[in-house]
């Protein structure tokens, strides 16, 4: 396949969250072609991001301050395809670079292997390390076999794949079968017997498959093609979950997180788009203006997402949730403690909903000997009472949640209170956790500078009275449900 770049003589990459977080040089030397980054990948332990340009260079930068960890560029190009090895603690890389595949180890640059390849360009990498240590490639053209599979230990060839109009490759999650774009097709490939099936009688798409993507708890397969269209399929007999078709252009690239609930796609319409993978439906848009968007891939902890945009912006975006969502999930104390036995408080949190939406629920983080009646109430940020609810039915510890009559309607952007009443104290209690903001999109709980008097707020006394105290930015495990509309 061969693909026609806009080149454009960018030197200073603009990594975003939300606003400009760091500037870095692109590359070192400064690239004398595109710097369009055709793959972008954030390592496991989620501070590293690896980027592979158009130039044939591939580097890798700290995620948090932008500083360049780790260059190659051999004077080939273009460098197509990226993957980390799986697993804390991971430091091995492996790149694509013109007809050649690579292996590293960042912190030292060492390269441990350069792999037996067919002299084309490889389009996809993919790793595990389930069932071996092994790395997949697939490229579109060149001599068979175009799917090859290496011993990541050894850096030797074990099997390999003729397989006609091959687009890209992804591991299953027990490393047995590789799923496949090929063609209008999407197949799987057994590793065992060299076997190649449709994934289903309906696994044909209506125009070419270019990404294909096996979700990492092993039970969903999505494909983009090259008529814009995302298709999600259940792995174990191939029906359709959910088909999409947004825009007529290209959707390059798809990426799951690591949770398997959400799939990210890059489109050349400029846009990336954030799916819920159980239903196909879209939760939300980021355009990141840097013309058509080439690559994706999820932070660790599947708070952000990296985009790579052919003017040769990479960036940093906070990536949607699934909602009916809060801003602590299933997180709980890290150090559960509580106050030996204060008065009765009301505790408190501040925050705000990046859109229009709904307050359904209270919730709150309870410890053994937080007892009484407990009763939830939302206030707009000068202390205004726009609703009440009683908690029932409460288990002895963890979290609880009380759903209002009538949801409560919110604005973006605008601050809000959430607190709930302590009748018997003993409330979980973390400090100095809102030193800085919270952002679980689309709620943000405030830093303390950010609101007066701070985040984290209580005051003692019945049931009812808007807390506007503040003591170290602490974290009183006070929470809400909120939905979007």
């Amino acid at each position: 396949m061969t693909t026609t770049f806009r080149y454009a003589a960018i030197a200073l990459i603009i990594l975003i969250l939300g606003s400009v977080v760091f500037e870095v040089n692109a590359q070192t030397p400064t690239p004398s072609a595109s710097t369009t980054p055709r793959s972008v990948a954030w390592n496991p332990d989620g501070i590293w991001i690896a980027r592979a340009f158009q130039n044939g260079t591939i580097d890798v930068v700290n995620a948090n301050t932008g500083a360049t960890v780790f260059t190659y560029n051999n004077g080939q190009s273009p460098a197509t395809a990226l993957a980390w090895r799986p697993g804390a603690g991971s430091t091995k890389l492996v790149g694509a670079i013109a007809g050649s595949v690579f292996v590293w180890d960042v912190p030292t640059a060492n390269m441990l292997f350069a792999l037996p390849s067919s002299g084309a360009v490889t389009d996809s990498l993919d790793w595990t390390t389930q069932n071996g240590d092994k790395v997949v490639g697939a490229s579109y053209e060149g001599a068979s076999p175009n799917l090859r599979v290496w011993d990541a230990s050894t850096g030797q060839l074990i099997f390999g794949k003729g397989i006609d109009q091959l687009g890209t490759a992804s591991w299953n999650s027990t490393g047995t079968l590789v799923v496949v774009g090929a063609g209008l097709g999407v197949r799987t490939v057994s590793l065992a017997t060299g076997q190649v099936q449709l994934l289903s009688a309906n696994s044909f798409e209506l125009s070419a498959v270019r990404s294909v993507a096996w979700s990492p708890d092993g039970t969903k397969i999505a494909d983009s093609g090259i008529f814009g269209q995302v298709t999600f399929r259940n792995a174990a007999n191939g029906q359709f979950i959910a088909y999409s078709e947004p825009t007529r252009e290209l959707v390059n690239w798809i990426a799951w997180s690591n949770d398997s609930t959400r799939l990210a796609s890059a489109s050349w319409d400029g846009t990336v788009r954030v799916w819920n993978a159980a239903n196909g439906a879209l939760i939300d848009t980021i355009q990141p203006n840097n013309g058509r968007v080439f690559s994706v891939d999820w932070s660790p902890d599947n708070s952000k997402l990296v985009v790579g945009s052919e003017n040769g912006a990479v960036q940093i975006f906070p990536a949607m949730n699934i909602c009916p969502c809060s801003l602590f999930g299933s997180t709980v104390p890290s150090n559960p403690s509580n106050i030996g036995n204060p008065p009765a408080v009301n505790l408190g949190v501040v925050f705000k909903p990046s859109v229009n939406g709904q307050v359904t629920g209270i919730r709150f983080y309870k410890l053994a000997g937080n007892g009484g009646t407990h009763k939830g109430y939302l206030w707009s940020a000068t202390g205004t009472q726009l609703g009440t609810v009683t908690f029932s039915g409460e288990t002895a510890t963890g979290w609880q949640t009380a759903t209002f009559a009538t949801p409560i309607t919110v604005t973006a952007n605008t601050v809000y209170v959430a607190s709930y009443h302590a009748p018997q104290g003993r409330f979980a209690y973390d400090l100095n956790t809102f030193t800085s903001g919270r952002s679980v999109l689309p709620l943000y709980a405030l830093a303390t500078g950010e609101t007066s008097p701070g985040n984290g707020t209580y005051i003692f006394g019945a049931a009812g009275l808007f807390p506007n105290a503040t003591f170290t930015a602490t974290n009183y495990w006070v929470d809400v449900v909120f939905s979007p509309t």
